[in-house]
Formats: structure tokens, sequence, C-alpha cells
């Protein structure tokens, strides 16, 4: 019998040994490779390689706000800090759209912005560090920013307008849109910027709250409070610029002496807004005339109605377009503003040469005006009503100088809410306020604000979360399933 050739064989399992070698070693030194780079990526790459999957983009900083950090100067610390244990979960709570944000100022601020969490309750520290006169009355769950030696408090639930009329009648926010950048921006702003100025809201007229309309003057360097309409009244010293935003009552007759010696011994600076609605329309507002008519300005007690087509925004026209008149134009973007159950203003005839009197929004030539308590047409004819006015005094650029306005579509919490911080009516109304307190144009980094989809905080949204997911499986699934890929590849052609 022939003697059996083992050569072949024996050459065989030499070469699928060497090939098992390789396979298993080649797969481990891919699996430690994989391991080291995934570390190193993610401690050195990491924040520069993450993406944002939300829908509105709430999780990046958009393009104005990195130009700003960048112009920040070097040596620039601004310090943002949660007065809260930094939650593992926080989808569909207001800090969804807050705490992933937070990353991007950190990211972009490049040295300049640090954030941290600190619960004041385990490190009661943290309140003095933060402020150690305790002035800025800093609360628990609230975010800090500071520069060391100011310090602005942010609550989360005021970084969302809200639906106002929703609230009204069940009680509950809705938020309509997402004004987180918007905010914060504007806190870093006003620490950087050196500008400050302090602006009273008259209180205890039935007013409207002017939630909002704070948020958006706080942005442009204002600190503001309130002052209760009272017969001890008085004007604080520091006052800047004083608000009636929305009274439905006239002031009390004390008010007018104290009112009047801001405006003339101090040169003070007054902003009212009053419409027409059900619950003033009986209201002459005497006092007030009293203080205006030094300016050749009064409240009448008519309701403008546009009968211009191109102008109504509703059928009654009750709710129209006025126009933006004279230097006031360059206010706004837009030649025409919204308004609703407008009171018109007008002029009453002061025989005086040193008041300079100018009109700052119109209705159309077509509009007509009614007196409710008589029910009677004011006018026989179409004509053209006023619906913002402005008083100051001639030669004297740092005069008193007052702004009134028959329409709540400027200022109220329920405008506001419903079209938003970016709309072409707070656009006007900042300017209007620069204009009588003298600041420039570039005292607010003019953001724009968010939508939130739905109207609610969305835990559906796509977030930060998604882009892990997205990360485990570009950097481990995927290459998993490589080497187990190459493991069959192997089997499969260990016998050939």
């Amino acid at each position: 019998m022939a003697k059996k050739d083992n050569s072949s064989k024996e050459f065989k399992d030499k070469r699928q040994g060497v090939l098992k070698l390789y396979s298993v070693g080649t797969s481990v030194i891919l699996v430690v490779i994989l391991i080291v780079f995934n570390i190193l990526f993610e401690n050195i790459l990491g924040k520069y390689m993450s993406f944002d999957f939300s829908l509105s983009g709430y999780n990046s900083l958009q393009q104005k706000t990195i130009d700003y950090l960048n112009s920040l100067p070097e040596g620039t610390n601004i310090r943002i800090v949660g007065l809260f244990e930094k939650p593992e979960s926080y989808t569909g709570t207001p800090n969804q759209y807050i705490i992933p944000l937070m990353d991007s100022y950190v990211k972009e601020g490049k040295g300049k912005i640090s954030v941290e969490y600190v619960d004041p309750k385990t490190y009661p520290s943290i309140m003095s560090q933060l402020d150690p006169q305790g002035v800025f009355d800093l609360k628990s769950d609230t975010y800090v920013v500071s520069d060391g030696k100011k310090a602005v408090s942010i609550d989360p639930i005021d970084c969302f307008t809200y639906d106002m009329d929703y609230y009204n009648r069940t009680g509950y926010y809705m938020p309509v849109s997402n004004t987180v950048e918007y905010t914060f921006d504007n806190a870093i702003y006003r620490l950087t910027s050196g500008v400050s100025h302090k602006a009273y809201f008259v209180t205890g007229l039935r007013n409207d709250n002017s939630t909002h309309i704070k948020k958006i003057i706080g942005s442009m360097g204002f600190d503001t409070a309130d002052i209760q309409a009272s017969t001890s009244f008085t004007v604080p010293e520091d006052c800047d610029i004083l608000f009636i935003n929305g009274p439905q009552t006239d002031i009390p007759e004390s008010m007018i002496t104290p009112i009047k010696d801001y405006l003339f011994a101090r040169n003070g600076k007054l902003m009212i807004s009053v419409d027409y609605n059900e619950n003033n329309f009986s209201e002459v507002f005497t006092n007030l005339n009293n203080i205006l008519e030094n300016y050749n300005i009064a409240l009448s007690n008519l309701l403008v109605r546009e009968n211009n087509p191109n102008y109504m925004l509703s059928e009654d026209g009750l709710a129209s377009n006025v126009t933006v008149a004279g230097d006031f134009a360059a206010f706004t973007s837009a030649n025409v503003l919204r308004s609703s159950m407008a009171r018109s203003i007008k002029e009453v005839n002061n025989p005086s040469s040193s008041i300079v009197t100018s009109v700052v929004l119109t209705t159309s030539a077509d509009a007509t005006a009614i007196d409710l308590n008589s029910q009677d047409s004011a006018t026989g004819l179409p004509a053209t009503y006023n619906v913002g006015m402005y008083g100051t005094f001639k030669d004297n650029p740092e005069a008193s100088k007052v702004l009134v306005f028959g329409t709540m579509s400027l200022t109220s919490d329920d405008y506001i809410s419903s079209f938003g911080y970016n709309d072409s009516n707070v656009e006007f109304t900042r300017g209007c306020i620069r204009s009588l307190v003298g600041m420039s144009t570039d005292n607010v980094l003019q953001v724009e604000s968010k939508a939130i989809d739905d109207y609610k905080i969305n835990a559906e949204k796509a977030t930060s979360t998604n882009a892990t997911i997205m990360t485990i499986i570009f950097m481990l699934v995927i290459p998993l399933g490589l080497v187990i890929a190459a493991v069959i590849v192997y089997k499969l052609r260990k016998n050939l």
C-alpha cells in the first residue's frame, strides 16, 4: 500500500493557524483602536463634533450670538450658574431648551463663558459668591449670569413667551416661542456693555402686567421696578423713564404734581399706552390729560374705526394697520404696524411756541371715530386720526419728553406673547424707548426667537440625546458590525 502524503494537510493546517492568528489579532487591534479613538474623540473633539438635530435649532447658537461672543475682549469671564443640581433627565421641562444650549455657550465662548450647576441647599456659599452684598435677589432653581461684580437672575419660565389669552382662560401657561438665546445673550450684554438705566412702571391702575415689555427693555440694559399709584406717590431719583402701561382708570389727582416735577424739574421721560376697551370706555383720563396738555397732547374718548380695506385687519375695522409717521419711521423696517381697539390721540392747541408736538402713528384718511358713551359718530365724515403722538420742547435736547399711544398693540403682554419679541411692533417700541432716553441703536442683541412646535414643551422633539444615539451608532455599532463581519468571513474562508 502506498504511503499517505501528509504534506498538503500540514501546509493547510499551518495556513489556517496563520489566518486565525491574523484575523483574531487584527480584530483585537481594531477593537483597541476603536476604544482608544472613541475616548480621545469624546474628550478632545467631542464638543466640536456634536450635532443639533432639534427641529428649530434650539441647541445651537445663532451666528449673531457667535459673532458677539467672539467680539468680547480677552479676559472676559462670564459665569453662568444653574442654582440646582443638574438633572439626569430634563426632557419635557423648560431645561430641555436651556441646558443643551449652555454647551454651545461654552464652546463658542472659547474660555470667556463658563457654565456650572450648584445646588445652594448643598453648597449655601454659592449665594454669597455670586451676590456678596445680597442685592440681586437670587433664588434656587434659577440661572445666574455673573461677571464677578454684577449678576442677572433668569428664571427658566421667563425664557419663553406664552399665549396669554389661553392663560387668562385656563390658568395654565402655553409656551408659543423659545427666547432662551435672546434672554441669555442680553443678560451677558448687560454685564459687558456698561449700559445701565432704570425704568419704573406705575401699577395700581388695573394695568397690564407688563411682563414682556419689562423683559424686552431689560435686555436693552434697563433695570425695572414698580411704583404703586397712591396719594404719597413720588418718582425715584434714579428714574430714567416712567411707564404708565395699559391703565384702566385715571391716575389720582395727587400724582399730577410729582409727575410734573419729574418731567419739568428733572427732564424726565414718560411713555403712556392706553387703548379703548370695555373696562375703560367711560374713563376720560382728566388727570393724565392735565399732564399731557403741557405737550399739546390729550387722550380722547373716541374709538377709532378703520374703513379703508387696505388698512383693515378685521371686518369691523377695529383691528387695523396704522402708518408710522415722520422721523419715527426710522425705528422699524415696516411701513405699517398693527393696532386694535385704538383710542384717538389729539392735539389740544396749547398756544406755547416752545412746545414741539409730532404725530407718530396715523390711520388712513377713511377712518371714523365713535364715542361709545353716546354711540354717536364723532365726525360726520371720514378723516385721519392719530394713534400715537410725541411731545417735547424746542432748543433743548435734554428736555422732558412724552410718548403717548392710543393702542396696546405695542406694549401689552397679550400682543407680545402672540407675536413674539421680533415683531415689527416690538422693534418699533424698542426704537421709541431708545429715542426717549438717548440710547444708541446697538444697545440690544436682536437674535431671533425660536418656535415651539404644537405650542408646548414637546418631549418628542429631536434633542442632544439623538446626537448621542447617532454617535453610538457610528462609533460603536458600525465598527462592531465590521468586526463581526470579519469573523464570519474568516470562518467561511478557513477551510478553503
